[in-house]
C-alpha cells in the first residue's frame, strides 16, 4: 500500500475557519509514518489505487474541532476531491498526540465520513483502551485504533545533566508541578493545602483563578462533591498562583527537565497526568522520572499502574497501603483522598530513619529496574521501526487493521 504525500487538509480547513494553526502538523510526512523510510510515498493524487491518506488532527481539543466543523462544514472544504472521489482511498485521522476521546471527536469523524461518503476510515489516538470506549457508542461508519504514542523513543533527546541521589536527607517529601488548568490537578493542589502538606514543592496553572474555578465546578453534578471541590478551591485561592517551574521551549518539547535542583531535592515526584478518567493513556510525564531515576506516584487514569506493570515497569507499590484500590478508583475526589492519606502516612514514616532507609532501598532498586526497562524498550522500538512493515507492526500492532485493507 502506498501513502500519500499531501499537505494536511485539516490544517488548511482550520486556518480557513479563522484558527491559529501554527501548532498543527504540516503534512502526512509529519506523522509517525514519517519516522520510517521504507514506506512508499506517492504524490499522484489522481488514481483509484488503494492509498492511505494520513490526516493529523493534532493541535486542537475535540470540542473545538467539532464546533468548528458544525459551523463551517458547508462553507469550507475539509476532504479534498481527490480523496473523496477515490473509492479505494483509506483515510486515517491520526491524533496520536492526544489521548482524550469523547462524543465530540467520535461524532466529528462520523459526520465527516458521512458528509464526504468515505468508505474506509479510521481514527487513532494514544488512548490504550480507545476500542473499548468506542464500543460504548453506536458508530459503524469507521473504526478506531491505538496509535501507541508517547513511547520510549520519544524521550531519547531529553537532556538530564544531574543525577538523582538516594538518601534520607531530602528537604521535601514530594513535588507536585502543574501547568495546564485541568480540574483534577487543581483539586489535588487544594487537597494538599487542605491537609497542611504545603511544605513541599508545588506549582499551579498560571491562568485567571476564575477559569480554574469554572473548570473545576463543571466537573461535578453531585452537590456533596461540589461542596468538597469548593473547600479545596478556597484553600488554593489564598496562595494562587503558585509558580515554581519555568517551562521553556526545551521543557515543552521534551529536551530538558527544566530546573532540576529543586526537583531532585524531593523523595517523590507526583505526576499529575493529563487524564484522570477511564481513558487509559499517559504522556512523557511518566518517562521523565524514570529517566531521572526518581521515585514517583501517578495521579492519572484508571488502571495506569496495571498498564505500566504490563509494559515491564515497576510502580513503587510500597508507597501505598493498597495500590489496587487506588489504581482502580474512578471517582476523582475519592482517588485524591486515597493519595492524600498515603502522603500523610509517608510523611510520618519519613521521621523514622530506619523505616525510611528501607523505603529508599526499595526506591533505588525499582528506579534502576525501570531505567533498564526503558532503554530495552527504546532499543526494541528503534530496531524495528525502520526495517520493514512487518517489523514496524511489532511496534504499532493495531495499524495492521489498515494494512489489511490495502
Amino acid at each position: 500500500m502506498q501513502l500519500s504525500k499531501i499537505q494536511n487538509p485539516f490544517k488548511q480547513f482550520m486556518k480557513s475557519c479563522g484558527h491559529d494553526v501554527s501548532h498543527v502538523p504540516d503534512s502526512s510526512m509529519d506523522t509517525l509514518f514519517g519516522m520510517s523510510d521504507f514506506f512508499e510515498w506517492s504524490e499522484d493524487q489522481h488514481n483509484n489505487l488503494p492509498i492511505l491518506h494520513v490526516i493529523s488532527l493534532d493541535g486542537f481539543a475535540s470540542d473545538v474541532i467539532f464546533n468548528t466543523w458544525q459551523e463551517n462544514a458547508f462553507d469550507q472544504i475539509l476532504i479534498p476531491a481527490f480523496i473523496a472521489d477515490n473509492p479505494n482511498a483509506i483515510v486515517l485521522f491520526e491524533n496520536s498526540a492526544e489521548g482524550h476521546c469523547d462524543k465530540d471527536i467520535f461524532e466529528f469523524i462520523h459526520q465527516v465520513t458521512r458528509h464526504y461518503a468515505l468508505s474506509n476510515v479510521f481514527y487513532g489516538n494514544s488512548c490504550v483502551n480507545i476500542s473499548d470506549i468506542f464500543k460504548t457508542f453506536a458508530y459503524d461508519t469507521y473504526d478506531v485504533l491505538y496509535t501507541r504514542n508517547y513511547k520510549e523513543d520519544t524521550m531519547l533527546q531529553l537532556d538530564i545533566s544531574s543525577n538523582y541521589e538516594f538518601n534520607n536527607n531530602k528537604k521535601y517529601l514530594f513535588n507536585c508541578l502543574n501547568n495546564a488548568p485541568r480540574p483534577h490537578r487543581t483539586l489535588l493542589l487544594g487537597a494538599i493545602l487542605n491537609k497542611n502538606l504545603h511544605n513541599n514543592i508545588l506549582s499551579s496553572p498560571d491562568v485567571p483563578f476564575e477559569e480554574v474555578v469554572t473548570n473545576a465546578i463543571q466537573y461535578f453534578t453531585n452537590m456533596d462533591d461540589i461542596k468538597t471541590c469548593t473547600t479545596y478551591l478556597e484553600k488554593l485561592h489564598d496562595v494562587y498562583p503558585l509558580v515554581y517551574d519555568d517551562r521553556d521551549a526545551d521543557v515543552v518539547h521534551m529536551k530538558s527537565v527544566g530546573d532540576t535542583e529543586g526537583l531532585f531535592d524531593c523523595d517523590i515526584q507526583i505526576i499529575t497526568e493529563s487524564s484522570i478518567g477511564k481513558e487509559l493513556f499517559f504522556t512523557e510525564k511518566v518517562f521523565k522520572p524514570i529517566l531521572m531515576k526518581q521515585p514517583f506516584i501517578i495521579f492519572g487514569p484508571h488502571r495506569i499502574y496495571q498498564h505500566l506493570n504490563e509494559m515491564g515497569y515497576k510502580t513503587y507499590n510500597h508507597l501505598f497501603d493498597n495500590i489496587e484500590l487506588y489504581d482502580g478508583e474512578t471517582n476523582v475526589l475519592q482517588k485524591i483522598d486515597i493519595l492524600i492519606d498515603n502522603l500523610e502516612v509517608l510523611s510520618i514514616k519519613k521521621d523514622n530513619s530506619a523505616i525510611w532507609d528501607n523505603i529508599i532501598s526499595l526506591n533505588k532498586e525499582i528506579a534502576e529496574h525501570n531505567f533498564d526497562v526503558f532503554h530495552k524498550n527504546a532499543e526494541f522500538i528503534l530496531n524495528n521501526i525502520r526495517v520493514d512493515l512487518d517489523s514496524w507492526l511489532k511496534v504499532y500492532p493495531e495499524f495492521d487493521k489498515i494494512f489489511q485493507k490495502g
